[in-house]
């Protein structure tokens, strides 16, 4: 290729030792693309020695239905010599928009609310908002006219318009599903960011005062497995108000339980995909000559006690969760404590690739989706009192989280118990 512009990036994470990289392939050469990329970051990954936190987390986001861009993970090579691995980053840009969205000439922002910016009104000129707290990515001038009236509308509204108010601008299902992810993997920065709001892309759709949220840089997570499901949402005028009113406060909680069940519980889909992607980089990390974490210099035992720590805090955050929200009831449907077994023996134990049965009252019998321990299970006969269905081949042994999904978004959730006797 000719002539590829490439620059050091980052900010609190940046260190001249292994420095997280821009490339851009149309810097110098107008309309030069690679694989329809115009770009990519190269993330050193500093501030996490697993290497793989971010890509853990843009998976749950897309798993949920969030758009989030793409990583993977790389072996950097300098004039023949390797320097060390990075994540591949997809840009969120025009290309990523037409990928995902199937449009890009709307106005894109990036959230940087730091120092102390929390979705506050600070007037009607827009020099007080963009680019201090939103940094316009695509145009270089946006028309800011729809973004000062979300802010306005978020802190004028009253209590009872709120909803409505601030849904004028953005859909509230999207918002607070995003919200809850960034929730269970206990993200430092994002919407709840802890000096502002950070790390996150606002997409206004082309002829339209509408926005959409898309997750940015998420290695500062899964860290702690307690934290609270309302962490820092006092400080947020849009948190907090919109945790106030009891129709969005419960679609929030019923995102977060989604979230937490999909991603799995001991030995579920999130661990098993943490373990998957350290076995891919485990060599080319122990190999890596510029190991660094939170400045200092990193060893293979941090590598493996991070990752370690991933799986810890997937296999005790959904109990944390579930403990914080026992009593939200998210739906007038209810599965039976303890009301799943063997379809064929009546057993209260699950096999692997056999049938299960769940039972309860109100029980939806179309559009309904049954995860277990985060796989989806096909279904077999539904009833107002009577689920049936295969049980995913991909379970161990152990006690797992069953989730039914309902047509009107709400969430049901019980455990059950699964016995895999395959070595």
């Amino acid at each position: 290729m000719k002539s590829v512009g490439v620059r050091q990036k980052g900010h609190g994470s940046r260190d001249p030792r292994k420095p997280s990289i821009k490339v851009k392939f149309d810097k110098f050469t107008d309309g030069q693309t690679l694989l329809s990329l115009k770009g990519f970051g190269l993330k050193a990954n500093t501030q996490d020695a697993s290497q793989l936190r971010q890509r853990v987390a843009m998976d749950i986001f897309k798993r949920v239905g969030i758009y989030a861009p793409r990583q993977s993970s790389a072996e950097l090579f300098l004039n023949g010599e390797f320097f060390g691995v990075f994540e591949v980053d997809e840009d969120v840009d025009k290309v990523f928009l037409k990928r995902t969205l199937g449009e890009s000439n709307g106005n894109l922002y990036e959230a940087e609310g730091l120092p102390s910016y929390f979705f506050e009104y600070l007037g009607e000129d827009p020099g007080l908002y963009v680019p201090i707290h939103f940094s316009p990515e695509s145009p270089d001038s946006p028309d800011t006219t729809a973004l000062v009236s979300f802010i306005r509308a978020i802190n004028q509204s009253s209590d009872e318009d709120f909803a409505s108010a601030v849904g004028a601008f953005l859909d509230w299902k999207q918002m607070l599903t995003e919200l809850a992810v960034e929730n269970y993997i206990a993200d430092f920065d994002g919407i709840a960011g802890v000096g502002g709001i950070n790390n996150f892309y606002l997409y206004q759709y082309k002829g339209t005062n509408k926005f959409l949220f898309i997750p940015k840089d998420k290695d500062m997570t899964f860290g702690y497995a307690d934290q609270s499901v309302f962490e820092r949402y006092d400080q947020n005028v849009l948190l907090r108000r919109a945790m106030n009113n009891p129709a969005l406060r419960k679609i929030y909680l019923d995102a977060l339980m989604e979230v937490a069940a999909t991603t799995g519980y001991e030995d579920g889909w999130a661990i098993r995909k943490i373990d998957e992607y350290a076995d891919q980089i485990r060599a080319a990390v122990y190999a890596d000559p510029n190991k660094i974490c939170f400045q200092s210099e990193c060893t293979n035992e941090a590598f493996e006690y991070d990752v370690f720590g991933g799986k810890w805090f997937v296999a005790t955050r959904l109990d944390s969760i579930l403990d914080q929200i026992k009593d939200q009831q998210p739906s007038t449907a209810l599965m039976y404590e303890g009301g799943i077994g063997d379809a064929l023996t009546g057993s209260p134990v699950l096999t692997p690739n056999g049938y299960f049965s769940i039972y309860g009252t109100n029980l939806p019998t179309e559009n309904l989706t049954v995860l277990i321990n985060g796989y989806s299970a096909a279904l077999l006969y539904t009833s107002a009192v009577q689920i049936n269905g295969f049980v995913p081949g991909e379970l161990a042994t152990g006690k797992v989280p069953v989730i039914i999904r309902f047509p009107d978004g709400t969430t049901n959730m019980i455990f059950g118990n699964v016995n895999n006797n395959n070595p």
